[in-house]
């Protein structure tokens, strides 16, 4: 009777990418397997160790009679006592099961009184028996020591009787670590390394190698269990939506091998989520909108929630600064989220270890270390939009998804590869909603198109009017859509107009480049409006707009035909202005570095705690020195945000209420707002201050000292409370020390 079922496993079409490995693993008992005697499957929470555990133990139960297998999953327990029962239990009703060739019994449950009734008048069973009874006299006198080491040496008594080694196969091993049941009871763990190191050969699984790192068991190999290679992941995503009726296209494909790590869990739920609410996994918007989904309220978030169990805000914001500093390859440490967060290092401390406990984090000697992954960095993103800043569930989506499109760049922008398609694709990245000049736009006729304009007057100048260019989500090259197109190479980029990811926002520009020491002409003009026609077949109910590039410019005919049919037209020389438009770069302490920040708005939603003040300062400070400011305006900049947020924390209608600061970054200038839920801001009487090398290094002047280290300062009346408006200017006071010095 060969019923998986019994054995827990999932089906064999919804399981990928491990069938070599399970056949190393099935070897193991036989010497054949090319491993050690012992292996330690260490990976991360849904990489598949349970399935690859199950499937051998279910693999050795029906095709080998050279061992007993017996698999048991760790878990928590009321006390030692009730785990050694249960352990035991497991150990001799599998013993059983494997002896009679009945799976069936693998999979009921049984007492020890049962088992024993089973066993009957057996050969070996009165040995058996005693392992029983010693069982309940520890269980009689409440000896917990004698009850665990009964249980856990069983295996070996079996062995030993019944001159067939049992062959142990132990799930969350590292359990042991974390059991609230095994809690200030440092033998326990030693007992069984001990009796694993008596059995010839076993595999045990867990999430940290250091559940039996530096112990004396003979010849253990580690194997990592990550996530599915590309290749893997991308036929488990095929086929999985080929199973469930869903339609996927290239795009989306690719999208889940950079977001899903690989992980079967998250390609299954995407496919499912993805069957359920339309079937269509075919662009990186449905990817984007599926992932949401999952993410936002689907299985992965309800298994997340299950998983990460974030019983506070402390937890929470640890966790995404944690994940934050990770993207950037920056270490934490933990010093730094007591000030950062304004909590108490010893509760610091304590969500540290909490959240270490669940494999979120490593902590060592004070650096803290994110290792969660980027689907656990988008919920808790998610949920940290939603508790801490106060947005709506429908605008942390809104943020995700945006977010998600981002993320597209990097896909895409690796398919664009000649110089010319290079600097365009990077122009196409700085793409966010910010108005440029329309010169980049609209190009002067070219020295070839003077020569076919046959003596006719140039016309006047345009008008240095501006223009909102789209904020592009990701692009990529129109091949997908044509066969054997002559002409220059298009790109489809895609985004929105409004700041939102909404379908009544949504663009596409078309855009075409020549990259040729000659211009463009008129059969290249004509070229691109005729496959661009075709190709706007496949964004219909989409605002659409057309874009030419050519590094030698147009011919006049060219010029004329693109300007009628209102097509923007950029040559070499304009693309590199619009490129230094975009990406203006701004002396930052003495070194030139780029910054493509100009126009973005960043929101700060402050709790009512203690120290509140210092998260805003903090991000005041980063955007500050993006920006370009030297560490004089800097200091001046987060010195304002403090007495800003401390006095409408003073005056705030609501003790409890939250104050708002919204940093927007302009070409010239940077502007907070700071708002509250209560009366005006108040302008308290001067105290000492103490300015030292051009920094303020105490606060207290309130509103006088925010006049005197901003340069314009404006109060605003607001619906519910009030709110200050400062505004930095770039070039001025915050070089002024700068100048003075030299």
């Amino acid at each position: 009777m060969n019923n998986a079922g019994l054995f827990s496993i999932c089906s064999d079409n919804l399981f990928f990418g491990r069938a070599a490995l399970i056949e190393r693993l099935f070897a193991l008992p036989s010497k054949e397997s090319g491993l050690s005697n012992a292996v330690y499957l260490c990976g991360g929470r849904w990489t598949g160790k349970t399935e690859i555990l199950r499937r051998v133990h279910k693999k050795l139960f029906f095709e080998q009679t050279a061992v007993t297998p017996v698999y048991y999953q760790f878990k928590d327990y009321p006390d030692t006592i009730a785990f050694a029962e249960d352990y035991l239990k497991e150990i001799l009703k599998q013993f059983v099961a494997f002896r009679r060739r009945s799976p069936d019994l693998v999979a009921t449950p049984l007492t020890l009184a049962g088992i024993e009734k089973l066993l009957g008048a057996e050969k070996d069973a009165e040995k058996i028996r005693e392992v029983i009874s010693r069982h309940r006299l520890a269980q009689k006198y409440n000896d917990k020591n004698a009850a665990f080491q009964n249980a856990v040496r069983a295996h070996l008594s079996i062995s030993s009787n019944t001159n067939m080694p049992v062959f142990l196969l132990l799930d969350d091993f590292d359990y042991l670590d974390r059991a609230v049941c095994f809690a200030g009871q440092s033998g326990i763990k030693r007992e069984l390394l001990d009796a694993l190191n008596a059995a010839p050969s076993f595999i045990v699984a867990g999430r940290e190698k250091g559940a039996l790192e530096g112990s004396i068991i003979n010849s253990i190999e580690f194997l990592p269990i990550t996530g599915l290679d590309e290749d893997v992941s991308s036929a488990a995503f095929v086929e999985l939506c080929a199973q469930n009726g869903v339609e996927c296209g290239a795009e989306a494909l690719s999208a889940a091998g950079q977001k899903l790590e690989g992980c079967p869990f998250y390609i299954k739920n995407l496919v499912t989520s993805a069957k359920r609410t339309g079937g269509r996994l075919l662009s990186l918007k449905d990817f984007a909108r599926v992932y949401a989904d999952e993410i936002t309220g689907g299985n992965t978030a309800e298994a997340l929630r299950s998983y990460i169990k974030l019983d506070s805000l402390g937890s929470l914001k640890i966790l995404k600064e944690c994940a934050e500093n990770s993207a950037k390859k920056i270490t934490s440490n933990a010093g730094e989220f007591a000030d950062l967060l304004a909590f108490e290092e010893t509760e610091v401390n304590q969500n540290i270890k909490a959240l270490s406990a669940i494999g979120l984090t490593e902590a060592t000697l004070g650096a803290v270390k994110y290792t969660g992954g980027g689907v656990v960095a988008d919920f808790i993103g998610y949920a940290y939009d939603i508790y801490v800043k106060g947005l709506s569930t429908g605008e942390a989506r809104t943020v995700l998804i945006n977010g998600l499109l981002r993320h597209g760049f990097e896909v895409r922008y690796s398919k664009i590869r000649s110089r010319l398609k290079e600097e365009v694709a990077g122009v196409l990245t700085g793409f966010d909603g910010q108005k440029v000049s329309k010169r980049f736009l609209r190009i002067s006729v070219s020295l070839a198109g003077l020569e076919e304009r046959e003596g006719a007057p140039l016309t006047a100048p345009e008008k240095d009017t501006e223009i909102t260019l789209p904020q592009i989500s990701g692009f990529y090259t129109a091949e997908r859509f044509e066969y054997s197109e002559a002409g220059p190479e298009i790109i489809i980029a895609e985004g929105f107009e409004d700041g939102r990811y909404e379908t009544a926002g949504s663009i596409v520009w078309f855009v075409a480049i020549k990259d040729a020491t000659a211009p463009v002409n008129g059969e290249d003009a004509e070229n691109f409006l005729r496959r661009v026609s075709i190709l706007k077949e496949n964004f219909q109910g989409k605002k659409t707009d057309r874009w030419i590039i050519g590094r030698e410019g147009f011919t006049a005919v060219a010029r004329k035909i693109l300007e009628n049919a209102g097509v923007f037209t950029t040559d070499g020389a304009r693309l590199n202005g619009l490129k230094e438009s975009l990406f203006k770069t701004h002396d930052k302490d003495g070194v030139s570095v780029p910054y493509s920040g100009f126009g973005k708005e960043f929101e700060v939603a402050l709790p009512s705690l203690p120290r509140a003040e210092l998260v805003a300062a903090k991000a005041a400070d980063e955007i500050a020195a993006g920006m370009g400011f030297n560490e004089d305006a800097r200091g001046a900049i987060k010195t304002a945000v403090i007495e800003a947020c401390i006095n409408s924390f003073e005056h705030g209608r609501f003790k409890t209420g939250k104050v708002s600061v919204k940093f927007t970054s302009e070409k010239d200038r940077l502007i907070i707002h700071v708002r509250n839920g209560g009366a005006d801001f108040s302008v308290p009487a001067p105290q000492a201050r103490n300015i030292s090398d051009g920094l303020i290094k105490r606060r207290g002047w309130g509103l006088e000292l925010i006049k005197g280290l901003m340069d314009e300062v404006r109060f605003e009346k607001l619906s519910g409370g009030a709110g200050i408006e400062m505004v930095k200017l770039l070039g001025k006071k915050g070089e002024a020390s700068d100048a003075k010095q030299a």
